[in-house]
């Protein structure tokens, strides 16, 4: 639900900047999970700079090329629930697993767990759910820790507590703590943003930049606030009555 509302989000801004003069035909295809020869269930998606799109699956990483599908079994028998591209790798996220995939001299796809470069760093039941490259890091997030990968050692940054999703806007990086306010990563530290007390009661959803200093924030419950650095404010479409 969490990607049919991001993309809901961004298909209600379009509307609002652009007047809507005629219906556009966009054609659909439906894959059954017969075709993808995977699990029924998809929990993220993303794309290499070739266009070929990677997606989580219960069954393991589906791969379709546009005119084929490829299934990669994971090597541990745990649900991938989290993917992202970054630099000829697809990283991947699970149940207390988290590495990357990249091919062979061969063609052939290789799973590198990125776990042996923990440490002394323990995980405590973390699913791994969220996965963004952000400036020189990639950043691996369950409800319990966020981990920041720099292509050689691993860090874990201090969070205020439980977390929901990682989002980013642009370049800027955001996490909003369960029940709680919105902080945004700078530097690897986690800073609070005043007067986000407000979405306590509700959970933020996307974030989307309407200028260097204007954010946009969609909520699940509350609707869609403004920020323009100092404070929030409700978002009110004008046009939204002619729609």
């Amino acid at each position: 639900m969490n990607i049919i509302f991001r993309y809901a989000f961004l298909l209600l801004l379009i509307l609002k900047g652009y007047t809507v003069v005629s219906q556009n035909i966009v054609h659909v295809t439906n894959y059954s999970k017969n075709e993808y020869k995977g699990g029924s269930q998809n929990w993220d998606i993303t794309l290499d700079n070739s266009g070929n799109v990677f997606i989580a699956n219960n069954n393991g990483l589906l791969i379709f090329d546009g005119a084929k599908w490829q299934l990669l079994k994971f090597p541990i028998n745990t649900i991938i629930r989290s993917v992202a591209y970054d630099n000829n790798r697809i990283y991947t996220g699970s149940f207390e697993e988290f590495g990357y995939w990249e091919t062979d001299s061969t063609q052939e796809w290789k799973y590198s767990s990125l776990i042996p470069l923990l440490g002394e760093i323990k995980l405590h039941n973390d699913e791994f759910w969220k996965i963004l490259k952000h400036k020189d890091c990639v950043y691996f997030q369950s409800f319990g820790t966020i981990l920041c990968y720099d292509y050689k050692t691993i860090k874990p940054l201090k969070i205020p507590g439980s977390i929901l999703f990682l989002l980013k806007s642009n370049d800027r990086l955001f996490v909003q703590q369960v029940n709680g306010g919105l902080f945004e990563i700078i530097d690897q530290k986690m800073i609070f943003i005043p007067g986000s007390h407000i979405f306590q009661d509700t959970e933020i959803k996307a974030i989307v930049s309407l200028s260097d200093d204007e954010l946009l924030i969609g909520t699940s419950s509350k609707g869609v606030y403004k920020y323009n650095g100092k404070s929030f404010s409700e978002w009110k479409n004008e046009t939204s009555e002619d729609l």
